[in-house]
């Protein structure tokens, strides 16, 4: 008898398990085609429609002297950037509206075997001379620059720490010109870690290492992957909004943007990933270079090839903010909506009237548009009332947003623990 109410237990405990899991993860992207106003926890299953962009052109030719330009930085207001292989071991401080070069400084303890990326922090500037289109390289390195010597318009010549690194996976050195899966041309700074991204010329897949920004010698492993159909070339990260963007292109000649956020921890494919379809090469170029200008907006370079090395900008933040989502907005529908007090500390209540049944979701975004926190409930209609616990919610300005049926309302609210 002790054994059968045990088993029952069990699988009762399970069942309840398995229904929780089933009505808090889901797709959490008001704007994807399988959004699920029910989940709480986003679990990277968000799929969206084919989204075609064009990048505004602010610069139709950038100086000659980078027209392999491979990497972009945004260092207190100015535009930094770098050549690949075959250039000088220098970097290049050029004007965001002439596109001049105003400042040229060289790297003088480097050599620039294929220099492919460069990432910036608070403190230190990042040079990835990982190119690997032979996947053959042993000399894999990072450069690290403090950003202490950049400060004067008259120096010409800075010098830089190393970090060496290998790829633990890789056992084959022998040489497959673009038929390899350890190039590499993308990598970003977050929390003391360099994070990179696999150019694999075999299946078009891309692996995630990382790599210690503490010189040294390391060997590195991939923490993540995922398949993106087309071959990355460069990234960037924002910091405050944890936004990543990554510019690829496929071998057909198809350039794109993807767009990866509201991830779990460092496992950054693991939240929602979005394509933007830039079209074919010839109206962009072959995208490399990317950076956040802030964390709606990036700059874009490309590579001269055919066409002319150029300075793009594009707006993000369209298509990964909760406003953005397409969602029909008619607040009449849910009448009078408030959400007090604020500034809330501990709990917060949100109150309006629902003109028939339904059920009603209620969901927290800060001012990054990441969700915090989302509930839903049935409603008989009329006079709602709904209270939410928000202790462990930081100070800040959040947007409250009520939705049902096809019809949302939202109020900001400031939250002050």
């Amino acid at each position: 008898m002790i054994l059968k109410k045990f088993f029952f237990v069990s699988c009762f405990i399970s069942w309840i398990a398995n229904v929780t899991i089933a009505q808090t993860n889901g797709c959490t992207d008001f704007q994807a085609n399988n959004y699920n106003p029910s989940a709480i926890y986003n679990d990277g299953s968000c799929t969206y429609n084919s989204t075609s962009y064009s990048p505004i052109k602010l610069i139709d030719k950038l100086s000659d002297t980078i027209i392999e330009t491979s990497a972009l930085v945004y260092i207190k207001g100015e535009l930094w950037t770098l050549g690949d292989s075959g250039n000088p071991h220098a970097i290049y401080h050029f004007d965001k509206t002439t596109g001049m070069i105003l400042q040229t400084i060289f790297i003088s303890n480097s050599s620039n075997n294929d220099w492919e990326d460069m990432t910036v922090d608070a403190n230190n500037l990042y040079i990835g001379d990982f190119g690997n289109n032979n996947g053959n390289r042993k000399d894999l390195i990072v450069y690290k620059i403090a950003l202490s010597q950049l400060s004067s318009k008259m120096v010409d010549s800075i010098t830089a720490q190393k970090i060496h690194f290998s790829y633990s996976d890789q056992t084959d050195f022998s040489s497959k010109s673009n038929a390899n899966s350890f190039d590499c041309e993308s990598m970003f700074v977050w929390n003391d870690t360099l994070h990179l991204f696999s150019k694999d010329w075999v299946n078009g897949h891309s692996k995630h290492y990382t790599l210690s920004t503490i010189p040294g010698t390391y060997s590195i492993q991939p923490i993540d992957s995922f398949d993106p159909g087309c071959l990355i070339t460069g990234a960037s990260f924002d910091p405050q909004s944890k936004r990543i963007a990554l510019t690829s292109y496929n071998k057909n000649g198809f350039c794109y943007l993807w767009l990866l956020w509201d991830f779990n921890g460092s496992k950054i494919f693991s939240g929602n990933k979005r394509k933007i379809d830039f079209g074919f090469f010839t109206n962009t170029g072959q995208i490399e270079g990317i950076c956040f200008k802030d964390s709606s907006n990036v700059y874009i370079t490309n590579e001269k090839n055919i066409i002319t090395n150029k300075l793009y900008a594009a707006n993000i933040g369209q298509w990964m903010n909760p406003k953005s989502a397409g969602i029909n907005y008619k607040k009449q529908q849910i009448l009078e909506l408030s959400v007090y007090p604020s500034p809330s500390i501990n709990e917060l209540t949100v109150h309006f009237l629902l003109n028939k049944p339904a059920s009603v979701s209620y969901c927290i975004y800060n001012t990054d548009g990441k969700l915090v926190l989302c509930m839903r409930s049935k409603t008989n209609g009329g006079e709602v009332s709904q209270k939410f616990n928000i202790s462990n919610l930081s100070n800040g300005t959040y947007t409250v947003i009520v939705h049902s049926d096809g019809i949302s309302s939202d109020r900001k609210i400031f939250i002050k623990q």
